[in-house]
């Protein structure tokens, strides 16, 4: 970042795909549903992927709280994530 330090290889991945995360989830919502509708996907299906991806974005919110406890910039990781 500014300071030239090297991001770690789950920094990096956080840092390049962050920002679409709300976007891909919302499209993510749209394929499953369209998938439920057409009995590619059970409820049961759905409410696993859904868990899952509620994890994973728990898992973003903690990597961008260590982030910024550590001083890093962390605006492009929290585009879409931080509700206001």
């Amino acid at each position: 970042m500014s300071n030239m330090q090297t991001l770690t290889a789950a920094e990096e991945e956080l840092y390049s795909t962050a920002q679409d995360v709300p976007e891909k989830v919302a499209e993510l919502e749209k394929s499953m549903e369209g998938m439920m509708a057409g009995g590619h996907l059970t409820k049961a299906e759905l409410a696993a992927m859904m868990k899952d991806l509620e994890e994973k974005e728990e898992q973003l919110q903690v990597l961008i709280a260590t982030a910024q406890s550590a001083g890093k910039n962390t605006e492009k990781q929290e585009a879409g994530l931080v509700s206001a």
